[in-house]
C-alpha cells in the first residue's frame, strides 16, 4: 500500500508509517513552520505548490501528478474539495484507488440537514470513513453510510512523564483547563462552578489557557470573573506551547474541561497520558475518552452545580481520584498510541 495523507492528519500518517505502510504526506503548513510538525524520518513529506483555495484545475493537476508519480493506492483526506479531485482522478486514471475521509471538526456534525447532505456525498465518493467519535459514526450509519466501511480511530499522543504524586493540598487545589476561547467551551460554567466550590475551598485556583477565537466570548468570561471577585481563583492566560502544556500537566492537581462539544479531545487524552484526574462534560466524543467514575467524572452540559460537585468529590476522595487517574492512564496508553492506531488502520485498509 502506498498511502497519501492530505492536510492536518500528521499523527495519523506517522501511525500508519509505524505500522509498516509506505506513507506520504502533503500539507502546505509544514513549509510555513506552523504547528503541524512532522517526523520526516517516518513519513515521506511531499512539498506542494497549490492550496485548498486554489483553482480546481491547478489543485487537480498537482494531485493527479503526485498520485501517478508515487503510485498511490489509498488517499486519506479531511477536505471535501480534495475528495472531488481524487474521485475524478479515480474515474480517469485509477479505478482501484481507495478514498478515505475523516473529520476533526465536531461542529460540522451538529447541523442535521448538512450532515445528511455530507453523508450522501461521501457515501457516493469514498470507500471508507475514519471516525474519531461514536456520535459521528452513529450519524453516518443513520444517514445510510455502510457501517462496515467505518473505522473508529482515536488521536495519538506520545508517551511523556506522568504524575507520580496524586495527593492534593486541599487548602490550595489547582485545576487546569486548556482550550480555545470560543462558543461552546463552557468557560463561564467553569467560573460559576469555582464560585460555588470556593465557599468550601477558598484557596482553589483554576488555570485557564488558550488562543482567542472569539474576542467577545473571551471578554464575557473575563467580565464574569472580575464582576464576581474571582480574580484570585481563576487565572486567565494565553495559548501554551507543547512543552508548557506538558509541564502544566505534571504540576496541576486536576484536569477539567467544560467544553460541551468535542470530537476526540486531545486535551483529555494528554491529561490521561499524564495520569491526571479528569473532570469533563457528558457529551459528544468526550464520552469515548472518559467513562464516568471509571476514568474520570462527568457532569451534564452547562451544569455548574454538577461541575462543582465533581470538583469537590475529586478533591475529597483520595482513593477515587487515584483510581480514576490510573484508569485514564492505562486507557490512553493502550488506545492512543502509534502502534495500536497504526495496526487497526493498516488491517482495515487491507480489507477494503
Amino acid at each position: 500500500m502506498n498511502i497519501l495523507v492530505i492536510e492536518g492528519n500528521v499523527r495519523l500518517a506517522e501511525a500508519l508509517s509505524s505500522a509498516g505502510c509506505n506513507t506520504f504526506f502533503i500539507d502546505y503548513r509544514v513549509d510555513q513552520g506552523g504547528r503541524y510538525g512532522i517526523d520526516k524520518d517516518k513519513v515521506k513529506y511531499i512539498p506542494v505548490k497549490t492550496l485548498r483555495k486554489d483553482s480546481f484545475s491547478k489543485r487537480f493537476k498537482e494531485l493527479r501528478g503526485i498520485i501517478k508519480e508515487y503510485d498511490i493506492t489509498h488517499v486519506i483526506t479531511t477536505l471535501k474539495a480534495d475528495i472531488y479531485h481524487v474521485f475524478l482522478i479515480k474515474l480517469l486514471d485509477n479505478h482501484s484507488l481507495k478514498i478515505i475521509n475523516t473529520n476533526h471538526n465536531s461542529y460540522a456534525w451538529i447541523n442535521k440537514p448538512k450532515v445528511f447532505v455530507y453523508s450522501q456525498f461521501i457515501r457516493l465518493t469514498t470507500n471508507a470513513y475514519f471516525s474519531l467519535a461514536n456520535f459521528v459514526k452513529d450519524q453516518l450509519i443513520k444517514n445510510g453510510y455502510n457501517k462496515e466501511r467505518i473505522l473508529s480511530i482515536a488521536n495519538v499522543v506520545p508517551p511523556f512523564p506522568y504524575k507520580e504524586d496524586l495527593t492534593i493540598d486541599k487548602n490550595n487545589p489547582k485545576l487546569l483547563y486548556v482550550s480555545r476561547y470560543v462558543s461552546g467551551k463552557g468557560h463561564i460554567t467553569l467560573a460559576k462552578a469555582i464560585e460555588i466550590v470556593r465557599q468550601k475551598y477558598p484557596g482553589i485556583k483554576a488555570y485557564v489557557y488558550g488562543n482567542t477565537r472569539e474576542e467577545a466570548y473571551k471578554q464575557a468570561f473575563v467580565q464574569y470573573v472580575n464582576e464576581h471577585g474571582l480574580e484570585s481563583n481563576i487565572f486567565i492566560g494565553e495559548e501554551l506551547g507543547n512543552t508548557e502544556v506538558l509541564e502544566m500537566l505534571r504540576t496541576m492537581d486536576i484536569y477539567i474541561s467544560t467544553s460541551t462539544l468535542e470530537m476526540n479531545p486531545i486535551g483529555l487524552i494528554e491529561a490521561g497520558t499524564a495520569k491526571m484526574p479528569i473532570i469533563a462534560v457528558n457529551s459528544s466524543g468526550i464520552v469515548d475518552v472518559v467513562e464516568d467514575h471509571v476514568s474520570g467524572l462527568l457532569f451534564e452540559p452547562d451544569d455548574e452545580q454538577g461541575c462543582a460537585r465533581c470538583i469537590e468529590e475529586m478533591i475529597e476522595n483520595d482513593e477515587l481520584r487515584a483510581k480514576l487517574a490510573n484508569n485514564a492512564y492505562n486507557h490512553t496508553r493502550a488506545i492512543n498510541t502509534e502502534a495500536y492506531q497504526g495496526k487497526i488502520m493498516k488491517d482495515f485498509l487491507r480489507k477494503l
